[in-house]
């Protein structure tokens, strides 16, 4: 459900993507 959330955000902020995947990649 967060995933596509995510995959949202992206389109809107990617600078928000960018911010986020480390956190949820680590």
């Amino acid at each position: 459900m967060q995933e596509k959330d995510y995959s949202i955000e992206s389109n809107i902020n990617p600078s928000l993507e960018l911010n986020q995947w480390p956190t949820l990649c680590h």
